[in-house]
């Protein structure tokens, strides 16, 4: 009766949905309508262990390494989605797909925009979400990278250059995935925002669905999978060579054992990984995770470095390092829009600083009686408030290095017997000071 019984389920469970949906949820991540451990998931475990392998690996040789890598981890997305962009526009449908991309699903007709969605905090908060993972700024990376230029390297130049090509890629791959799920959507005619329900969703379960009514559907899946884990690979580059750069630069001793500081710090991560993400809880815990993380840690980075640099170490003195590196102005339009210009200098001095603040309080609004569900076998399954406790805690976790940080060296000092005005004087030998 017992076996009958849960034939029956199973049956109701892969009558309501797609193949992609169920694979996923019920065979990959294995997700269940619970929050405690379960069983382990080999899957999972083992693709983890790929992924951070082989970023340990293509960092053994630090800077120089991901230099090369760069060159597949860059140009092979391009390449990928400009296939897919191309046979994606061809399909019947790809209309209403690309007009609810770049009207944000306003209407039915998708012809006017969701204009309201701009005044909820959550757009906001997802928007600098995804401006932080796509620029890759707050964690360090960026810094770290621009650190191995020369003194006189033309970093405005480059910033631009990410910008463009940033904000392209953007456009150009969100206008080729939408054109296909458009033709799904015509297929199964429905809208378009009934086939994407989250990012998630889009990216493991409707784009699968949608190419698997194409011809050669296995190479249009193929070539969009590769595309998503050669960008995850080069995201997981960056931060993993920012964080090895960042103690090696405080412990210089550790310099020729580089391959061995990046392996710990790959090592330490996947059983992080392994303990959060492999079992069967694995995928509320990612849940929790995507809502306040990437809501708290880099947003609050980039609130503290703005704050700090700002009121402590000043504007006037971060321009001057600028005209150190790269001199004053040769031009008009350089004047106004170059890197020590009019329009960088009232972004830097008042937009920036202000826009921070503002989005502080959104982001902090955003989370008053916040509430993470999911829907298992059609019904809504409420995570306890402990869980969204937790993400919150460890997501404001990292910003505590900073007031952590500054505690040390007030003992160090102590210690020494130093004056304690020294920790807020800026070094004699700072170019800005000379």
């Amino acid at each position: 009766e017992a076996t009958r019984k849960e034939a029956m389920e199973a049956a109701n469970i892969i009558g309501t949905q797609s193949a992609p949906e169920e694979f996923f949820y019920f065979y990959l991540v294995n997700k269940r309508a619970s929050l405690e451990f379960g069983e382990w998931n080999w899957m999972v475990g083992t693709s983890l262990f790929v992924c951070w392998a082989l970023t340990a690996i293509g960092l053994v040789k630090g800077v120089q390494s991901l230099g090369k890598v760069a060159y597949v981890t860059t140009i092979l997305p391009y390449l990928i989605i400009s296939i897919l962009f191309f046979r994606g526009v061809t399909l019947d449908g790809a209309q209403k797909g690309i007009g609810f991309f770049l009207t944000g699903g306003g209407g039915s007709d998708t012809t006017t925009t969701s204009w309201e969605k701009i005044l909820q905090a959550k757009t906001w908060k997802a928007a600098l979400s995804q401006a932080c993972f796509s620029l890759s700024i707050g964690g360090g990376s960026m810094i770290m990278m621009g650190s191995y230029n020369k003194r006189t390297h033309t970093n405005y130049k480059d910033c631009l250059i990410i910008l463009v090509a940033d904000t392209f890629m953007s456009m150009f791959g969100g206008t080729a995935v939408f054109a296909i799920l458009g033709s799904m959507a015509q297929r199964m005619g429905t809208s378009i925002d009934k086939v994407v329900a989250s990012p998630l969703t889009l990216t493991f379960i409707a784009y699968p669905e949608a190419t698997s009514h194409m011809p050669w559907s296995t190479l249009w899946a193929l070539l969009f999978f590769i595309m998503m884990f050669v960008l995850g690979l080069s995201t997981m580059f960056a931060f993993v060579e920012g964080l090895a750069t960042c103690i090696i630069d405080e412990n210089p001793r550790f310099a020729k054992w580089h391959w061995l500081v990046v392996t710990l710090i790959c090592l330490g991560s996947y059983l992080l990984n392994l303990l959060c993400f492999s079992f069967q809880n694995g995928f509320h815990i990612f849940q929790v995770f995507n809502e306040c993380l990437g809501a708290v840690s880099l947003p609050g980075a980039l609130f503290l470095e703005i704050i700090i640099v700002m009121t402590y170490y000043g504007a006037p003195r971060l321009f001057r390092d600028i005209q150190c590196m790269h001199g004053l102005p040769t031009s008009q339009f350089a004047r106004l829009f170059g890197n020590i210009g009019v329009y960088i200098k009232i972004t830097v001095t008042f937009t920036a600083p202000l826009l921070s603040v503002i989005m502080a309080g959104i982001i902090a609004y955003g989370f008053i009686g916040l509430e993470i569900s999911d829907k298992i076998n059609g019904e809504i399954f409420t995570y306890s408030s402990w869980t969204v406790v937790m993400g919150l805690s460890i997501g404001a976790f990292p910003l505590l290095f900073v007031p952590f940080g500054a505690l040390i060296n007030y003992l160090q000092f102590k210690k020494r017997g130093e004056p304690i005005a020294d920790l807020f004087r800026i070094s004699d030998d700072h170019p800005s000071v000379r």
